[in-house]
This record gives C-alpha cells, sequence and structure tokens, in this order.
C-alpha cells in the first residue's frame, strides 16, 4: 500500500514527460509543415516573377484580337500567336489560354477545335462534321473557316496527330506551317459536298478533268469555288443589264460607252440602241424601252416589233411550202367557205401589198 501511494507521482511525472514531449514532436513537425509550405510559396512567386518579366506586358509583344476572316488571316494570326508564345517563353497551356482569350466575334466558336481528351467530344464533333453543308446566308469564305474549325476537333487527332506532339516527326508532304487539314482528303470531299450551288459543286469537283489539275489541297478547293462563283455572278450581271437597257459597267473596270448612246439619227424616229435593246424613242433619258413605255401603250405609239416579215429568208410557209410568209399570211385559196370569206372581206390584202411594197415577195415567188 506504502509502494503504490510512493509510486504514483513518479508516474505522474513520466505521464506529464511523455505529453511534454509528443507536444514538442508535434511542434517541430508543424514548424517543418509550415517551412515547406512557405518554400513551395516561395518558388512559385519566383516562377511568376519570371513568367512577368518574359510575358507581353514586359517584352511588349501581344496576340492581337482576331474576330475571324479569310484562311489567310486566321494563318497570320496563327503565325503570330507562335512567334509571341516563343519569345515570352511560354508553356502550352498558357499558349492555349491567352490564344483563346484572344478570339473574339465570329471567332469564338474556334474553341471546339482545342483537342479533348474525351473521346465523346470528337465523336459529336466527327457528326456535325459530316452533316456540315453551306448555309442559305453564308458564304464560301465563312463555310470553308467554319468547316475547317468543325474538322480540328473531329479528325485532328486522327489525321494529323504530329500538330498536338511537338517530339513527333513531321510526315513528307506536310509542314507545321500549313493550316490545319492543308491535305486533308475528308476536309476537301466534304467541302465540295456541302456547297449549296449545284453548278459551283459540279464545276470544282470536274476542275481537275479541265487541264488545271487535281485538286490536291483545301486551299486549291476553295480558289476553285471563289473563282467559278465570282465568274457567274458576272455574267448574271450582265444580263440583267442587258435585259434593264443600261450600259454593262464593272467596278474596278474603264468602260468605254456604247458609240449609240446619247445620238439621235436624222429623223428622230429610230431609237438609239443599246448592244440589243432598243431605249424609249419617247423618253430618251429613261432606262426602260419600248415595249415598257407605258405612255406608248396608252397613246398607240408604240414601236412595232420586228416580225418574221422583216427576215422573209428565215421563215417558210407550212400551207404551200415556199419561203417569205407563215400559213397565216398565206394567199393559197383555202379550202373551207369561212376562211374565203375571212381573206375576201375587208382591205386585208391591201394592207399586206402596202406593208411589203413587192406583191411578189408576198406571193412567195
Amino acid at each position: 500500500m506504502q509502494d503504490n501511494v510512493r509510486n504514483k507521482p513518479e508516474k505522474l511525472e513520466q505521464g506529464l514527460r511523455g505529453l511534454l514531449e509528443m507536444n514538442m514532436v508535434s511542434n517541430q513537425q508543424r514548424m517543418h509543415t509550415e517551412e515547406a509550405r512557405i518554400e513551395v510559396e516561395r518558388n512559385r512567386l519566383r516562377v511568376e516573377e519570371h513568367r512577368l518579366a518574359r510575358g507581353p506586358l514586359a517584352s511588349g509583344l501581344r496576340i492581337r484580337d482576331f474576330e475571324g476572316g479569310s484562311p489567310l488571316d486566321y494563318q497570320a494570326w496563327q503565325k503570330q500567336c507562335q512567334n509571341v508564345s516563343r519569345a515570352c517563353g511560354w508553356m502550352t497551356q498558357t499558349t492555349i489560354d491567352a490564344t483563346l482569350a484572344a478570339l473574339t466575334g465570329k471567332a469564338v466558336r474556334m474553341d471546339i477545335c482545342v483537342p479533348s481528351e474525351n473521346p465523346a467530344h470528337e465523336a459529336v464533333a466527327q457528326a456535325t462534321f459530316d452533316r456540315r453543308v453551306q448555309g442559305d446566308k453564308e458564304n464560301i469564305r465563312e463555310y470553308s473557316g467554319a468547316l475547317a474549325m468543325l474538322w480540328s476537333g473531329a479528325y485532328q487527332r486522327e489525321e494529323e496527330p504530329w500538330r498536338l506532339d511537338l517530339t513527333m516527326v513531321v510526315p513528307d508532304g506536310k509542314s507545321r506551317s500549313h493550316p490545319p487539314g492543308h491535305t486533308s482528303t475528308r476536309l476537301i470531299v466534304r467541302f465540295i459536298t456541302g456547297l449549296k450551288e449545284a453548278s459551283v459543286r459540279l464545276q470544282v469537283r470536274n476542275s481537275e478533268t479541265q487541264g488545271s489539275g487535281p485538286i490536291a489541297t483545301f486551299a486549291d478547293a476553295i480558289t476553285h469555288a471563289l473563282t467559278y462563283k465570282l465568274n457567274m455572278d458576272r455574267v448574271r450581271q450582265e444580263e440583267h443589264y442587258l435585259r434593264s437597257g443600261r450600259a454593262m459597267t464593272r467596278p474596278g473596270f474603264d468602260q468605254a460607252p456604247h458609240p449609240n448612246v446619247g445620238k439621235r439619227t436624222s429623223s428622230g424616229a429610230e431609237p438609239m440602241e443599246i448592244g440589243t435593246v432598243k431605249k424609249c424613242s419617247v423618253h430618251p433619258s429613261a432606262s426602260h424601252s419600248n415595249e415598257e413605255c407605258r405612255s406608248q401603250q396608252r397613246t398607240g405609239t408604240r414601236q412595232p416589233r420586228p416580225t418574221n416579215r422583216s427576215y422573209p429568208h428565215l421563215v417558210r410557209c407550212f400551207g404551200c411550202g415556199k419561203q417569205g410568209h407563215v400559213k397565216k399570211d398565206c394567199l393559197k385559196e383555202p379550202k373551207s367557205v369561212n376562211a374565203v370569206d375571212q381573206y375576201t372581206q375587208g382591205s386585208w390584202l391591201d394592207e399586206i401589198e402596202e406593208a411589203s411594197g413587192d406583191e411578189e415577195w408576198c406571193s412567195g415567188n
């Protein structure tokens, strides 16, 4: 009993000593952890200072905003992004963040071409690419740019993996300076198939058989489509000018006016001509023709239209087989009585002879 009472203070002292030692060890571990955290933060600040020292604000370089445009504009902007990233020493993720931040306007949709490790992302992009066609209010340049961006998110990892992995060797005939999908057959075929105008689509598809060589690049397909579309629009514009009677002048081309424009004949009855369209003889300064003049239609002064009588050598009668007149003007004796009365009544023969001036021509001899 006395031994237990004597040993109790010693046990309490040992317990207190153990607690103090554990507290000291815990404090030391906490100090080591805090020192490690401070060292990590110090290293982060050092890296951030190094990045800012070589960043756009310090070097005077920055990536300009890109709102979209032609493939050449995109290629120039992409080259500038690469040069700024190389000069600033950015890592890949930093370059991607800075590039996406510079996209504005229609170019914001370009973020779909950023590679994703999720297979579902590529599956959705591939399905969208395979169904993509040119919209009703979308021109060829906008359509080609949107299609190229879709291809980057759908098939770039499959067809051009060397663009995503800088350690891979670039295959022969390809270059990193070319835009993505430059020689992709899938992209070229999808572009041609999705063109909304059938004439442009057939022209681009058959261009390799017209002496210009096969379409080997995506840029060649765009050039063929734009060239044919421009020529087709010019032809339609010229046809519209001919129908409306206006002078055929195109912006950027110096073309002398037609020699008959602004001139009148001595009698003043012959209307001036522009190409094959006769302008109104009553209103010379107007753009309409005699056929469209309402004043001539009301007053009965409308100029006569050219008929078969103006070109007798081009017509043949189906009744008697002779040239110079048509069947309704044939003077051969008709078979029906009503037709005889129709030919013998009135001054029809006199009008024919007066208009032709030659009775022999009216008979076809």
